[in-house]
């Protein structure tokens, strides 16, 4: 196997290292890091191709199953030659497997029709549909795992002392979720290992029962109610028709005979859902941010008039039909997650796995180097005192050696469009790094964000530059990026931001057509199951609106939309003020070779 951790970029950072630091830490580090690099190669040889790319992409971004498969493949004769143990090793897998949840819980969605005449007291009521959903826990709480790299890197450095469970069930995050009905028992987490579970695993005598680590505390705060009782969300359509009587004289003119009123309200309920609301790991305190949207509107208002024959075709009378129909929807959506590093964290962390002060140093550095380990890594080098450094980790980073960090090239072809397409997962920074996760995951934002911007001021606006900066400044969570960071992007590139609610649609409209890009933040829909980015690049000659989908490389989605569905699924809008005239003549003229 090729040496994709390029070993003369270890050299170089060890000399460095020479150069800035007495030898004496240095050659303490050497054994750790040598072995740390030999096991990730030993591992990644398993699933070697000759592809140095991609053995760099799967030592960042490798999955638990496939280090577990390469481990029970290894003879226990190669792994002897290795400062890690197997057993350990496989031993911690399992336990970071049962620090976040793979369960679902399930709720029911239904639809109901209650229909009325005016001269009637209730409504007639059905459910006309019923259809079962499920939430994944493990989306919601993996970022926030005990990875298993830092109990291998912590039993590294503590040779004298075996990791007990003690140890690491102090170490295990805490979630606490908030679900509005009394009867919590209803929200389980069966799949969660119990004191059993890791008896087996550490080969401790340990009481049975789960582990404690899920609060659910009961809290209405973040329901919607209808009619008195708490859903996570509703959307109501009401539809009244007025039908107004008239009798044809024998002049010709009609006199009033009567009128009549039915209501149709066709309702969709969705059951309450549990909220994650909190985190807390050794290193840091996540908040979960929700807000409540509200849309009320009239969605059509017609009138229309119908005739009345005899059996000879003579006219006898008339009916107006007068029909509005009227749309309100309440629903809970996560807004942002707000982390705050507990500065003790990683001491209180090194004290309890008794690290010597040296190694304590080497911890994130070490973590960095095994399979998978550089988002673990990455994300704790944040949170670590101040006079602890992530040295070997960002020395190869900033030298661009252990991965292409270089300049990315754009073809001249992907700009022929007046708006360009950049898509998230481009093989050429989707498994690079977004804050917390990948760009091909979680950075649909700022890869919207760098097809606007490179439209309107005609500069080339990589995705992952642009990534980059958002998660610098602070606008990236564990969801995705921040709303407010289109403002921040747009006024630091010299463009103006104008942010707008899904109620403003008809201000929305009128701004695509100047020629102003927006950018749209989309429900659960025809372009995600979650949430996600797109761009509205223009609205073309028949009055569709055209989509760049950031995360739609197959172009299913690149394509002018009817408006009404893009603006029944959109939360949000933010306008990129447009003074780019060629930008404006390019959009009319590719309308018209369209």
């Amino acid at each position: 196997m090729k040496k994709w951790f390029i070993i003369g970029s270890l050299i170089v950072t060890m000399l460095m290292a020479i150069l800035l630091v007495v030898v004496a830490p240095l050659l303490v580090a050497i054994a750790p890091v040598s072995g740390a690099i030999s096991f990730t190669e030993m591992i990644l040889s398993r699933f070697d191709d000759g592809s140095e790319e991609k053995a760099n992409q799967l030592w960042m971004d490798i999955d638990n199953e496939q280090v577990r498969k390469a481990i029970e493949e290894t003879d226990a004769e190669e792994f002897d030659k290795e400062l890690f143990s197997k057993e350990n090793i496989l031993k911690y897998i399992e336990y970071e497997d049962g620090t976040y949840s793979r369960d679902h819980y399930s709720y029911m969605k239904k639809t109901i029709r209650k229909t009325k005449a005016a001269d009637e007291d209730k409504y007639d009521i059905k459910v006309i549909e019923k259809t079962s959903n499920q939430i994944d826990f493990r989306e919601l709480e993996y970022n926030y795992r005990l990875p298993w790299q830092t109990l291998a890197v912590s039993d590294l450095l503590n040779n004298d002392e075996e990791i007990t469970l003690e140890m690491i069930e102090k170490l295990k995050p805490i979630y606490s979720y908030y679900y509005p009905n009394k009867d919590i028992a209803r929200v389980e987490f069966t799949n969660s290992y119990t004191g059993i579970n890791l008896k087996k695993l550490f080969d401790e005598e340990r009481p049975g029962g789960k582990i404690d680590n899920r609060k659910i505390i009961q809290n209405e705060s973040l329901s919607v109610y209808y009619e008195g009782k708490p859903y996570s969300s509703y959307e109501e359509t009401k539809r009244v028709s007025k039908h107004k009587y008239y009798k044809r004289n024998e002049d010709g003119s009609y006199s009033y005979k009567e009128t009549e009123e039915t209501e149709r309200i066709d309702l969709v309920l969705t059951d309450p859902l549990p909220s994650l609301v909190n985190v807390k790991t050794p290193y840091k305190n996540v908040d979960f941010l929700y807000q409540k949207d509200f849309i009320e509107k009239v969605l059509s208002a017609n009138t229309h008039t119908e005739y009345e024959y005899d059996g000879e075709g003579e006219r006898i009378g008339k009916v107006v039909i007068k029909e509005t129909t009227y749309y309100k929807e309440e629903s809970i959506e996560l807004d942002q997650t707000e982390q705050s590093d507990l500065e003790t964290g990683f001491d209180e962390f090194a004290a309890l796995m008794e690290f010597e002060e040296t190694n304590s140093d080497l911890f994130v550095d070490l973590v960095s180097l095994l399979p998978g380990g550089f988002f673990v890594a990455k994300d704790m080098v944040n949170v670590q005192s101040e006079n602890k450094k992530l040295s070997i980790l960002s020395s190869l980073m900033n030298t661009g050696s252990i991965m292409f960090f270089g300049n990315i090239e754009i073809m001249p072809s992907e700009l022929a469009l007046p708006i360009p397409r950049f898509y998230q997962n481009d093989s050429r920074w989707a498994n690079l790094p977004f804050g917390h996760t990948t760009m091909a995951r979680g950075a649909c934002g700022p890869t919207s964000a760098a097809m606007v911007l490179t439209g309107i001021n005609r500069e080339v606006y990589n995705p992952f530059d642009i990534a980059t900066i958002a998660a610098a400044n602070g606008y990236q969570t564990n969801v995705g990026t921040k709303w407010s960071f289109f403002k921040y992007i747009g006024n630091r590139e010299g463009i103006e931001v104008k942010q707008l609610g899904s109620h403003q649609v008809n201000e929305m409209l009128a701004e695509l057509a100047k020629g102003n890009p927006v950018i749209a933040s989309m429900k659960p829909g025809h372009f995600t199951k979650r949430g996600h980015f797109i761009v509205l690049t223009h609205i073309d000659e028949k009055g569709y609106i055209v989509v760049n989908d950031p995360s739609d490389r197959l172009n299913i989605k690149n394509r002018p939309w009817i408006p009404y569905i893009v603006i029944d699924e959109a939360k949000q809008y933010w306008v990129f003020e447009n003074n780019n005239e060629e930008l404006l003549v390019k959009g009319v003229e590719e309308d018209q070779n369209n």
